[in-house]
């Protein structure tokens, strides 16, 4: 099984990696610092909003991973080369619709 990482992944394709329970303080991190508004303390939305991914792993019941993206706006080139391995790969545990259509996604590009 090969495994990916847990966190966020900015536009430009770095990751900063974090716990599955970490995600929400790492957002309020990562907005605080690019000086993203966000209201009612959904920091997640916004950086999904400004084209962030949010890679998780089900904990309760799948242990699949699932990656949230900006649907009308899509992965940029970079988090592409970044994903792109992890979803090609069938030993990735990644949920399989969203695998579908990430790939179908990034053939459309």
């Amino acid at each position: 099984m090969i495994e990916m990482p847990i966190g966020w992944l900015s536009p430009t394709g770095e990751m900063v990696k974090c716990d599955t329970f970490e995600h929400i303080t790492i957002a309020f991190s990562l907005a605080d610092k690019y000086n993203f508004n966000y209201k009612d303390f959904k920091p997640d939305e916004v950086l999904i909003e400004n084209q962030w991914i949010h890679i998780t792993r089900g904990l309760f019941l799948d242990h699949d991973y699932h990656v949230y993206y900006n649907l009308s706006k899509g992965p940029t080139v970079e988090q592409i080369h970044f994903l792109k391995p992890y979803f090609e790969n069938e030993d990735c545990p990644l949920d399989e619709l969203e695998r579908e259509m990430f790939l179908e996604r990034i053939e459309m590009l």
